[in-house]
C-alpha cells in the first residue's frame, strides 16, 4: 500500500505531499521520508510532488504482477 507523507519540495521551496515507495523509507521520487516530521493533519500544503504523482500514475497503468 502506498501512503502520502509531507516533505520538502524537490524543486523550489515549501512542503509537498510525497507518495511512499515500496519499503516506506523513501518516496517514489527518491526523496527520503521522515515519517515523524509532522502529522498529516498539521500540514497545510495541498501541493503534491509532481515526480511522485507521475510515477504513481505509471504504476497504476502497468499490468499487475503475477
Amino acid at each position: 500500500m502506498r501512503r502520502m507523507y509531507p516533505g520538502p519540495a524537490l524543486e523550489g521551496s515549501g512542503t509537498v505531499w510525497h507518495v511512499s515507495g515500496a519499503d516506506d523509507s523513501a518516496a517514489l521520487c527518491g526523496s527520503p521520508l521522515d515519517r515523524d516530521d509532522a502529522p498529516p493533519a498539521a500540514v497545510e500544503s495541498q501541493e503534491h510532488c509532481p515526480q511522485c504523482i507521475e510515477l504513481f500514475r505509471d504504476l497504476l497503468r502497468s499490468p499487475p504482477r503475477p
